[in-house]
């Protein structure tokens, strides 16, 4: 099978507050289609990609602009499967 990113999302805390979002979701290559486990882990479905998302090339580029804007450095990322607790963690962590 093909594994491809679906969507990019971030938030930016500053002073343990949310200051900004960042969230776009990515086409998948032509021909491909979301498979059940995808839909079932994320939410997401053919339809949103379809009517929303762009390509994953240009959801990096905004991504970037996005980071370079805050003037990040660091990013921490966590997948839906993992505990929410975990990047409440990580949030405190550099407060």
């Amino acid at each position: 099978g093909y594994q491809e990113i679906t969507e990019i999302g971030a938030v930016v805390f500053q002073d343990g507050k949310v200051v900004d979002t960042f969230q776009r979701f990515c086409r998948l290559k032509e021909g491909h289609r979301l498979t059940k486990r995808c839909k079932k882990i994320t939410g997401i479905t053919q339809e949103v990609l379809n009517k929303n998302g762009i390509r994953f090339n240009d959801a990096m580029k905004e991504f970037r602009e996005f980071l370079d804007k805050h003037n990040l450095k660091r990013v921490y990322a966590f997948d839906r499967d993992e505990d929410d607790r975990k990047a409440e963690r990580c949030r405190r962590r550099h407060l």
